[in-house]
Protein backbone atom coordinates (compact mmCIF):
# COMPACT_ATOMS: atom_id res chain seq x y z
CA UNK A 1 0.00 0.00 0.00
CA UNK A 2 1.57 2.91 -0.68
CA UNK A 3 -0.90 5.54 1.24
CA UNK A 4 0.56 6.43 4.73
CA UNK A 5 -1.08 5.59 7.94
CA UNK A 6 -2.10 8.58 9.77
CA UNK A 7 -0.67 7.04 13.09
CA UNK A 8 2.66 6.34 11.48
CA UNK A 9 5.49 8.60 12.24
CA UNK A 10 7.27 9.68 8.96
CA UNK A 11 10.53 8.44 10.21
CA UNK A 12 9.16 4.76 10.82
CA UNK A 13 8.35 4.70 6.84
CA UNK A 14 10.02 2.71 4.08
CA UNK A 15 9.85 5.81 1.95
CA UNK A 16 11.97 7.93 4.40
CA UNK A 17 14.52 5.11 5.36
CA UNK A 18 15.12 4.55 1.67
CA UNK A 19 16.14 8.07 1.23
CA UNK A 20 18.31 7.87 4.42
CA UNK A 21 19.77 5.28 2.71
CA UNK A 22 20.15 7.17 -0.24
CA UNK A 23 21.88 10.00 1.55
CA UNK A 24 24.18 7.74 3.80
CA UNK A 25 25.88 6.00 0.25
CA UNK A 26 26.10 10.32 -0.72
CA UNK A 27 28.36 10.78 2.23
CA UNK A 28 30.25 7.78 1.48
CA UNK A 29 31.28 8.56 -2.47
CA UNK A 30 28.74 6.13 -3.53
CA UNK A 31 31.07 2.96 -2.31
CA UNK A 32 30.06 -0.31 -2.09
CA UNK A 33 28.66 -0.83 1.95
CA UNK A 34 27.70 -4.32 3.49
CA UNK A 35 24.54 -4.34 5.24
CA UNK A 36 25.82 -3.57 8.87
CA UNK A 37 27.45 -0.65 8.17
CA UNK A 38 24.41 0.80 6.75
CA UNK A 39 22.54 -0.11 9.72
CA UNK A 40 24.99 1.46 12.44
CA UNK A 41 24.56 4.27 10.25
CA UNK A 42 21.16 4.93 9.46
CA UNK A 43 20.33 4.33 13.50
CA UNK A 44 23.60 6.38 14.29
CA UNK A 45 22.32 9.82 12.79
CA UNK A 46 18.34 9.04 12.84
CA UNK A 47 16.60 10.70 16.00
CA UNK A 48 14.32 7.79 16.87
CA UNK A 49 15.70 3.88 16.21
CA UNK A 50 14.87 2.54 12.90
CA UNK A 51 13.97 -1.64 13.00
CA UNK A 52 15.60 -4.03 11.37
CA UNK A 53 12.53 -4.66 9.57
CA UNK A 54 11.72 -1.72 8.13
CA UNK A 55 15.59 -1.30 7.17
CA UNK A 56 15.18 -4.35 5.28
CA UNK A 57 11.57 -3.31 3.61
CA UNK A 58 13.38 -0.03 2.42
CA UNK A 59 16.72 -1.85 0.90
CA UNK A 60 14.23 -4.22 -0.90
CA UNK A 61 12.49 -1.15 -2.08
CA UNK A 62 15.65 0.24 -3.46
CA UNK A 63 16.43 -2.57 -5.24
CA UNK A 64 13.03 -2.98 -7.11
CA UNK A 65 13.15 0.02 -8.00
CA UNK A 66 16.80 -0.67 -9.40
CA UNK A 67 18.59 2.06 -6.96
CA UNK A 68 20.90 -0.55 -5.31
CA UNK A 69 22.18 -3.72 -6.11
CA UNK A 70 24.06 -6.00 -4.18
CA UNK A 71 28.23 -7.42 -5.59
CA UNK A 72 29.24 -11.07 -5.83
CA UNK A 73 31.15 -10.22 -2.16
CA UNK A 74 27.61 -9.48 -1.08
CA UNK A 75 28.25 -5.34 -0.47
CA UNK A 76 25.46 -3.08 -1.66
CA UNK A 77 25.83 -0.58 -4.27
CA UNK A 78 23.72 2.28 -5.80
CA UNK A 79 23.61 2.73 -9.62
Amino acid sequence: MLLLDKNTLPENTVYYVSAKILDIFKYFNDSDLDYDTLFFEINKDSASSVSNEVFTLALDFLYLVNKISVNEKGKIYVH
